[in-house]
C-alpha cells in the first residue's frame, strides 16, 4: 500500500512538473522600458576606474592590444554599427608606486601583480621612466578624451617606511611612516605630481577620501589575494594632521 501510495506522489509532482515546464502557465507579458533622459534623478560627478594593479602590465603589450584596451575603458565614440566601442570613462586614477616592485620577492607582497615600482630612487633621485606601463595608459586616456586624473597611494615609498617595506601586516594597525620623514614624503607628492604632469601634460590631482579634503594615505587592508596585503599607511587622523599642513604647501584641510 505504501508502495502504491509512494508511485502516485511521485506521478503527480511529475504531472505538475510537466505542466509548469510544459507551458501550463500563463505566459509573462513583454515588459519595456524607456529612459526619460529629460528628467534626470541623479548627477555623476565623474565615472571612474584605477590603473592597479593590471596596467602596469597591460601598458607594456604591443601597441594595438593596447589601445584596443584603451578604447573598451575610456572611448565613448559607437562603431559602425552604432554599438559603443566602450564604457567611456571620464577619470582615471594612477597608483603611485612603493617601490615593492623593485623588491620582489623580499617585498613580502606575494603576487607581481600586487606590487608596484617607485619613482624614487634610495638616494633620492628621480626616475621618471619608472611605471612605463601606467604612464602610457595615461596618454591613452588622454587622447581619448579623459580630462580628470587622480593619483592615489597604497603606501609612502619604502625608503620611508619604518620597516622598509610598502606592507604594514604584523604592524597592529600603526602608521608605517618613520617620523622623520613626513615632510619628505609631502615633497614626493608633490615631486611626482609635478613630473607626471610636465611628462605627460595631464593634470593630476591627489586622491581624497569621503569629504573630498582629506589626504588618501592608505587604509588598512588585510587578506586580499595571497600573501602579506595589509597596506603600509593606516587610516588614522593624526597622520592626515600631520601630512596636510599649511607650511608643506596645503591648504584648505578640513574634516
Amino acid at each position: 500500500m505504501n508502495r502504491i501510495i509512494g508511485k502516485k506522489r511521485v506521478a503527480i509532482l511529475g504531472f505538475l512538473f510537466v505542466c509548469v515546464a510544459g507551458g501550463c502557465s500563463q505566459s509573462v507579458p513583454d515588459v519595456s522600458y524607456q529612459i526619460e533622459t529629460d528628467k534626470p534623478c541623479q548627477t555623476m560627478a565623474y565615472f571612474s576606474a584605477s590603473d592597479a594593479w593590471s596596467m602596469q602590465f597591460i601598458g607594456l603589450w604591443p601597441e594595438e592590444k593596447q589601445n584596443q584596451v584603451a578604447d573598451w575603458l575610456f572611448s565613448t565614440e559607437n562603431d559602425a554599427n552604432g554599438q559603443p566601442k566602450g564604457i567611456g570613462l571620464s577619470l582615471w586614477r594612477f597608483n603611485v608606486g612603493a617601490g615593492s616592485a623593485e623588491q620582489g620577492e623580499h617585498s613580502q607582497i606575494a603576487s607581481p601583480w600586487m606590487r608596484a615600482e617607485c619613482f624614487l630612487n634610495a638616494d633620492g633621485t628621480y626616475d621618471w621612466n619608472k611605471q612605463q606601463g601606467q604612464r602610457n595608459f595615461l596618454k591613452l586616456a588622454k587622447e581619448r578624451g579623459v580630462n580628470k586624473f587622480l593619483a592615489f597611494l597604497n603606501s609612502p615609498p619604502v625608503h620611508y617606511t619604518q620597516n622598509g617595506l610598502a606592507t604594514n601586516t604584523g604592524r597592529g594597525g600603526t602608521a608605517n611612516l618613520k617620523p622623520d620623514c613626513y615632510e619628505k614624503y609631502v615633497r614626493f607628492l608633490a615631486d611626482v605630481i609635478q613630473g607626471v604632469e610636465g611628462w605627460h601634460q595631464v593634470q593630476l590631482h591627489l586622491s581624497f577620501q569621503r569629504t573630498g579634503r582629506t589626504l588618501e594615505l592608505g587604509r588598512t587592508e588585510t587578506g586580499r589575494l595571497s600573501g602579506n596585503q595589509q597596506r603600509s599607511s593606516s587610516y588614522y587622523p593624526f597622520v592626515k594632521q600631520r601630512i596636510c599642513k599649511p607650511e608643506y604647501g596645503y591648504a584648505d584641510f578640513s574634516e
